[in-house]
């Protein structure tokens, strides 16, 4: 095994035998025929590959590249694209970090620890927004921009609380 992956360092050619080397199916919109000759493809399977991608038009495909272990990479037209946050002159915020305070019924200590808080402070800001006491709780997460998100043993439904 050695022998191979040093092989494989060592000389291009010896890598391109042992491990592959990637096709260019399509590029710039047009098929390589060739290439989808060269690697038995038809169209339905590239077809197949694309749709497993999210991806249900070929018109949507600027280029399409066979990798040596058998998987497409897909380079879309722009205009084909999502739309993005900055797209639009929006600055999306990263996703706040959140604890877990309460897991199927337990109290986790070590979270409250860990955060500076003791149960009194859990148990009062529970309280003080009408949730039931901690025993009856399934699952209590909280994040410092969004609040409280609980969910009771009694129901099915997840109850958000923004802090204030």
């Amino acid at each position: 095994m050695y022998a191979i992956e040093l092989g494989t360092e060592k000389s291009d050619k010896f890598r391109i035998w042992i491990k592959g080397e990637a096709a260019v199916l399509m590029k710039d919109g047009e098929f390589n025929y060739s290439e989808l000759r060269k690697n038995e493809l038809d169209m339905e399977q590239v077809r197949s590959m694309l749709r497993q991608q999210s991806i249900f038009s070929i018109d949507e495909v600027k280029d399409l590249i066979l990798e040596p272990g058998g998987k497409f990479s897909v380079n879309k037209y722009k205009k084909q694209g999502s739309v993005t946050p900055e797209m639009l002159g929006l600055k999306p915020l990263d996703d706040p970090v959140t604890y877990l305070l309460v897991d199927k019924g337990d109290l986790e200590e070590k979270m409250l620890e860990r955060m500076g808080k003791s149960e009194n402070w859990l148990r009062e800001q529970l309280e003080n927004r009408g949730y039931p006491p901690l025993e009856k709780l399934l699952y209590v997460e909280w994040c410092p921009e969004k609040g409280f998100s609980v969910k009771t043993k009694l129901d099915d439904k997840i109850q958000r609380d923004k802090l204030n």
